[in-house]
């Protein structure tokens, strides 16, 4: 028997609505799993994505995200938001951002029914302006949200569901915006595959979606989707990597699965009986885990 901790598998999440009515799926993302991006890299610092990597010996040491006023350059996260501006509030993407001698020292993020905007009634001078102040009296779509005005403010902000799409029409004057149905529009009834899960619906409403876990993916077609074995189809009876998971088939399917920590990834390395979770495929040492395997099958 491993002596490699056990994790019950997680269900799969399931987000179900009681009311056709006012039907709006709310799907939280799943947070996002930092492998090694150091494999093959030399020591020192790296930019990725929107952060820094620290590299030692082809491993991923450290992670971190620049400000939201940053950007990584050259190895580095650098001032991007106050750059070259005077002391004062500007305008920074969505958001109004506080400088001080070329440096943030406030962020504020603009709502869904804001916009940053420059006051130009003063110098340096800049706030989330909301929106209706533009708009007539009415309801309008903005991002995905649907905006209800009324004498130049905003009464208020409704998101759309992920199965939904904000339409908007203007009667007599008069505005109009709602969430109406994107995805089951013209299904009546049956399961289809979206947004890597399986979306349910009824008389051309989303009722319900359910992701599929990390081993398995949505197939079918015809209003007859589900989430199908795929980290363990056609597999044999042992160990195997998917992604930065540890996986163990029986009969074809996933019988349990261990999640490797973050800035290490699952490798299956030559002589070992099982994949282990480390950070490159080989290091200039190896990891505790694998020490471990190695004293056992001694």
């Amino acid at each position: 028997m491993s002596t490699f901790s056990r994790q019950v598998l997680r269900l799969a999440a399931v987000a179900v609505l009681p009311s056709m009515a006012s039907a709006q799926l709310q799907i939280a993302p799943s947070p996002p799993h930092m492998g090694n991006e150091c494999d093959g890299e030399k020591d020192g610092s790296k930019c990725y994505d929107d952060g820094l990597l620290e590299c030692e010996g082809e491993r991923t040491v450290a992670y971190n995200k620049c400000k939201v006023s940053e950007e990584c350059h050259h190895g580095a996260c650098r001032e991007e938001a106050c750059k070259d501006k005077a002391d004062g509030s500007h305008c920074h993407a969505d958001r109004v951002v506080e400088c001080r001698a070329g440096v943030t020292v406030g962020v504020t993020e603009c709502l869904a029914n804001e916009d940053c905007k420059a006051d130009i009634t003063q110098l340096n001078a800049a706030s989330c302006y909301d929106m209706c102040q533009q708009w007539v009296t009415g309801s309008h779509c903005r991002d995905g949200h649907v905006v209800e005005c009324s004498g130049g403010r905003t009464v208020k902000t409704s998101a759309c569901g992920l199965a939904q799409k904000c339409e908007s029409s203007s009667t007599g004057g008069v505005r109009s915006a709602e969430c109406q149905e994107h995805e089951c529009s013209g299904r009546a009834l049956g399961t289809y595959c979206m947004s890597g899960g399986v979306l349910e619906c009824r008389d051309m409403r989303a009722v319900g979606w359910t992701e599929c876990p990390f081993y398995q993916e949505c197939s079918g077609h015809h209003g007859a989707a589900s989430c199908v074995e795929d980290a363990c189809d056609g597999k044999s009876d042992k160990w195997h990597c998917k992604g930065h998971h540890r996986v163990l088939c029986k009969g074809s399917v996933t019988a349990q699965s261990e999640t490797c920590p973050d800035l290490q990834e699952c490798h299956k390395i030559d002589g070992l009986e099982e994949p282990v979770c480390q950070s490159s495929a080989w290091s200039s040492g190896p990891p505790v885990l694998l020490l471990a395997a190695l004293l056992r099958w001694a």
